[in-house]
């Protein structure tokens, strides 16, 4: 009998090995490790974040299209492939292709965009032609990029009397 209890000890004991060996090896396998997503480059983006560069057949893509709103500003619809917009993952860990868009004009970040719409505001943008511009991030904040270059895409737009901003609207 002493030797059934230690060989069923022995085998309880392998087999929570086992299950623990299986149990750890899939939280690695979807933990999301910064570490095997992409490479982080020793670069930052202008406003300072790395870069995490990833091959070019499994990169996201952008498209920016921009339209005048009907009461004031613009909205932009940020035409994505290959990427998932996860608000609830910001600051966690990588993630393969998703994360949220940071929104430029003329370089001077003005928001964080965790959906496909945005709405730009007449008064972030002055009068005159002006470039706006959104970048793809990580979920960790760091820049997706392609051959040491920000996934990014960017649209001219014009700001001035004519963009609305002095339209009152009551909500």
């Amino acid at each position: 009998m002493i030797h059934a209890s230690r060989t069923l000890q022995a085998a309880a004991a392998m087999t929570a090995a086992v299950v623990f060996g299986l149990l750890t090896a899939g939280v690695a396998a979807n933990s999301g490790d910064s570490r095997t997503v992409g490479h982080v480059l020793n670069v930052t983006s202008p406003d300072g974040h790395p870069l995490r560069q990833v091959p070019a057949d499994a990169a996201p893509k952008l498209t920016l299209k921009v339209s005048k709103d009907s009461v004031s500003g613009w909205n932009l619809h940020l035409v994505t492939e290959a990427f998932i917009f996860a608000p609830e993952h910001a600051g966690g860990p990588v993630q393969a292709n998703e994360g949220h868009a940071h929104v430029y004009v003329d370089g001077r970040k003005i928001a964080r965009v965790y959906g496909p719409w945005f709405h730009v505001p007449a008064e972030a943008v002055p009068e005159g032609k002006h470039t706006l511009s959104a970048s793809l991030t990580a979920n960790d904040h760091t820049v997706w990029a392609v051959a040491n270059k920000i996934i990014t895409a960017e649209v001219e737009i014009t700001g001035g009397a004519s963009d609305g901003a002095a339209h009152a609207h009551k909500h």
